[in-house]
């Protein structure tokens, strides 16, 4: 799949390019006071060798001579950018916008820095700007899809990498970020169609990333509940990567779901041994380990999961969990409060809660739990919710 530092970087130089064509390079006779437009002749040079602090200076140098001088802070934007001065970009881009350029390019631009600063919206509503002035690169539409799915809008997001696919449709990136929105939306059958198609678009000597897709449909299959195709897709993955840990969580998850929990552990276990960082791996192994009621080595495993990643509430949630089942109510209760606090809306975690608090006898507290279980049960969960109702009115 295509770097997307690079992708992103595509076609920046380009403005710098055709006004270095157009104005020539001719250096200023020695000695001589700079004008503005030779001060910016320098730093276009300096920036084509990417000298980008000189080329700084010395875009800085025209502004001082001359404020209304549109393509210096294009370019010194430019320059911030690919030095990692987002803010200083955005500011450069924003002083040539309120000058009056109008080229798609500067909106482009400043949506990157924007959503390399982590403004998402605002880099949505510049790329958007982008469009609506003409621009009609895939570029575009694939980073602001991408913002619009960090954002949690991915009916948009599909659309954007939709459109990225029209214009090219040997696009592999967009198809994968294409599957990991359906899957985002639980709709698995899609997504498998897109990773199918990452795996028929994507280089094979590209092992890594061909990998990485095979791990992802692993998990839209999984969620499909076509756990066979699941173990084959993780099994290939591994073969792809024997080091791709998320392959080995993963296929752990199909066989815990099979309730092969020792060959699960295998897979956990792998994965630690790749990653002794990985949260994902020591929280899913305590599921298994909690499954096989064995608490003692779940409980091992959640704090170690919760150590390494604070704000995991699915790890309080099970941790309470195993206090509860072993008569440590108070250590349950304040697990479940934290993972609430994490996760609003977790029905689960009020339920088990209100049974903690019912079973010290803090009526109150579990009412209240019980009330808000309600609101976020769903209403299928018929018999849990019968369950809240008589527990509000003991």
């Amino acid at each position: 799949m295509k770097d997307n530092a690079n992708m992103r970087a595509r076609g920046l130089w380009l403005l710098i390019v055709v006004l270095g064509l157009t104005l020539g390079l001719t250096s200023p006779a020695a000695g001589n006071a700079l004008t503005a437009e030779q001060w910016f002749k320098q730093g276009y040079g300096l920036q084509v060798n990417h000298d980008l602090a000189g080329a700084i200076r010395s875009y800085s140098q025209v502004i001082a001579l001359d404020p209304k001088y549109i393509s210096a802070y294009f370019n010194r934007g430019l320059a911030y950018y690919h030095s990692g001065q987002y803010v200083e970009a955005i500011a450069d881009y924003g002083q040539a916008i309120d000058l009056g350029d109008q080229n798609t390019a500067v909106y482009y631009n400043r949506g990157s820095a924007y959503y390399q600063t982590g403004q998402l919206p605002e880099a949505i509503t510049d790329y958007s700007q982008a469009i609506a002035l003409g621009e009609n690169d895939e570029a575009v539409y694939y980073y602001r899809g991408i913002a619009y799915a960090e954002t949690g809008q991915l009916d948009m997001a599909i659309d954007d990498c939709k459109r990225v696919i029209e214009i090219n449709p040997k696009n592999a990136t967009a198809y994968f970020e294409c599957g990991i929105a359906y899957s985002k939306k639980e709709q698995f059958d899609r997504a498998i169609t897109n990773f199918s198609q990452v795996i028929e678009l994507i280089p094979k000597n590209e092992t890594a990333h061909v990998a990485l897709v095979y791990c992802a449909r692993g998990a839209a299959n999984e969620g499909q509940k076509q756990l066979a195709a699941a173990i084959a897709d993780y099994n290939q993955a591994i073969t792809l990567d024997t080091r791709l840990v998320l392959a080995y969580v993963g296929r752990g998850e199909v066989y815990a779901a099979e309730k092969q929990f020792a060959v699960a552990v295998a897979d956990y276990n792998q994965a630690i041994a790749l990653n002794p960082k990985s949260s994902e791996a020591y929280y899913s192994r305590g599921e298994a380990y909690a499954a096989e009621k064995d608490f003692d080595r779940a409980m091992l495993d959640y704090n170690q999961a919760i150590a390494l990643d604070s704000k995991c509430a699915e790890a309080y949630y099970d941790r309470g969990v195993a206090y509860a089942v072993k008569a440590q109510p108070d250590q349950a209760i304040a697990d479940f409060n934290q993972a609430i606090a994490l996760k609003t809306k977790y029905a689960d975690a009020y339920y088990e809660k209100a049974r903690a608090c019912a079973k010290v006898g803090r009526k109150e507290e579990a009412a209240g739990a019980y009330r808000a279980f309600i609101t976020y049960a769903s209403p299928e969960d018929v018999e849990r919710i019968g369950e809240a109702l008589a527990g509000m009115s003991d």
